[in-house]
């Protein structure tokens, strides 16, 4: 049987169209796999499963938009879950950067037996307007010959409404089992609103 090409310009992307069968071919760029929004019923909110962090990517990528919180002066911070257990030991090794736009030097933290991954989101405030967003990356979380490491990238204002950036990078160096979940996590309040996707990220 003759196959027939179709050019793309001839197709109308405006149009409706219905397939069967199975439509075969590799993935391009970020494939949402969970979308939540938080609903100031928690102070945490997890992100991901055994089946949705799988060995499917290598890579994972979660984003956070216009997050509030339910309480004034507020950090959100990260914790995993390993093969089901959320570990909430003081096993998370990380660095952070930050800086705000209230002063104007760049302050560098560390920390080697922490309960978190801390301070993603710090002093984040709750005035009309405040809000904080991030994207955080998971490299390779089943893999359990290995550490997983997270790396976020976060950004918002404070309870001064003063700027700040956060850059955070850290893992659980007590298991090497297979990441499950990641638990975004306030210091003080619930987490009000605010939107959290996971992607997995194709051909990592």
């Amino acid at each position: 049987m003759a196959i027939d090409k179709i050019q793309a310009e001839s197709m109308n992307l405006a149009d409706t169209y219905a397939f069967t069968g199975t439509v075969s071919g590799t993935p391009q760029g970020l494939v949402l796999l969970q979308s939540q929004d938080a609903d100031n019923s928690a102070t945490t909110l997890t992100v991901g499963s055994s089946s949705l962090l799988s060995s499917t990517y290598k890579l994972y990528m979660i984003t956070g938009s216009s997050i509030v919180m339910g309480s004034d002066d507020t950090n959100l911070s990260i914790r995993y879950y390993v093969s089901g257990n959320l570990k909430s030991d003081n096993y998370y090794r990380y660095c952070r950067v930050h800086m705000n736009s209230g002063n104007a030097s760049v302050q560098g933290f560390a920390g080697g037996t922490n309960s978190t991954i801390p301070k993603i989101g710090g002093g984040i405030g709750t005035s009309a307007g405040e809000n904080m967003g991030f994207t955080a990356y998971i490299y390779d979380p089943a893999n359990t010959s290995r550490y997983t490491v997270t790396q976020v990238n976060g950004s918002g204002q404070d309870n001064s409404r003063n700027h700040q950036m956060q850059f955070i990078t850290g893992s659980y160096t007590a298991d090497t089992g297979a990441i499950t979940g990641i638990q975004f996590l306030t210091s003080t309040g619930n987490i009000a609103s605010g939107r959290f996707n996971l992607y997995g990220v194709a051909n990592a």
